[in-house]
């Protein structure tokens, strides 16, 4: 939007190009799962992949699940906004992502629950963080997230 529909999908093609997406994990990310390296090291360009099954494929239409921060069987993904559509600022019918534009908010939650689900059933405890409640109070955020790591 800031720099129009060409010269904003230029910008974007370049990063894609040059591998400046930080294997799809956003700056703002990263400054929390900084603060929680003492927990672990599996998140940023260290992630782990875990593989899915055909039956888990069928159900989420994707073979690796790459979590944001693992420790032991504890997820934490941070969900960034307008990629997850945050049902705080985005009603279900919203296309906010910024590179598919066909995408609802309400696809992206189906696909979120869907992914999630298969680590719940595989016995991962996952937690949510939104971009926008991180932003509104990081410290907060880091002290859940370092409870939910040692519950």
């Amino acid at each position: 939007e800031k720099y129009g529909e060409e010269e904003g999908t230029r910008r974007i093609k370049e990063v894609k190009n040059n591998g400046i997406h930080m294997n799809n994990h956003s700056k703002i990310s990263l400054l929390l799962f900084d603060a929680l390296s003492e927990y672990s090291t599996s998140y940023g360009s260290n992630e782990e992949v875990i593989s899915l099954t055909e039956d888990e494929y069928s159900q989420c239409g994707m073979w690796n699940i790459k979590p944001d921060f693992l420790f032991g069987n504890k997820i934490i993904e941070f969900y960034g906004d307008r990629f997850h559509g945050n049902p705080e600022l985005f009603a279900d019918e919203d296309c906010c992502h910024p590179f598919n534009s066909s995408l609802t908010a309400m696809d992206m939650k189906n696909r979120d629950e869907k992914r999630n689900n298969i680590l719940t059933e595989r016995g991962y405890s996952v937690k949510i963080v939104w971009e926008n409640d991180f932003r509104k109070n990081a410290d907060r955020i880091i002290d859940e997230c370092k409870d939910f790591l040692t519950s």
